[in-house]
């Protein structure tokens, strides 16, 4: 992995992560739907970059849903609608929880959030 990138590097719980984040929305057909998605998987987590830069520039870019799996604070962080380029306090949920891809992405899907820290067991 590139240094400059910081952070550490993916473990098997965030690829499962990703992996099982693909799964599920295939399974009730976001592409037909008329949506894709793109693994993120690269730089692992910094919070810095996942809750500060990226959430800055993700809004600005109009980017509808950005979802982190917070392993550090065992918690999933929901920033959804931004506007002015801006999102609002993110929505937080923790284990044992589901969290409902907000409707504007337009499927219906809830995911857990032990699944979203730890992987797919």
């Amino acid at each position: 992995m590139p240094s400059d990138l910081g952070g550490s590097p993916p473990d098997d719980p965030h690829q499962e992560t990703l992996t099982w984040l693909i799964v599920e929305f295939s399974r009730i057909g976001a592409r037909r739907a008329g949506l894709s998605y793109v693994q993120g998987i690269g730089c692992g987590y910094r919070p810095d970059r996942d809750t500060a830069t990226k959430v800055d520039i993700y809004a600005r870019a109009n980017v509808p849903v950005y979802l982190v799996a917070d392993r550090r604070h065992d918690e999933v962080l929901l920033y959804r609608h931004p506007v002015d380029g801006k999102y609002s306090d993110p929505l937080r949920f923790e284990r044992g929880r589901s969290v409902p891809v907000p409707d504007s992405v337009g499927v219906a899907l809830d995911l857990a959030v032990d699944t979203l820290l730890d992987g797919d067991d």
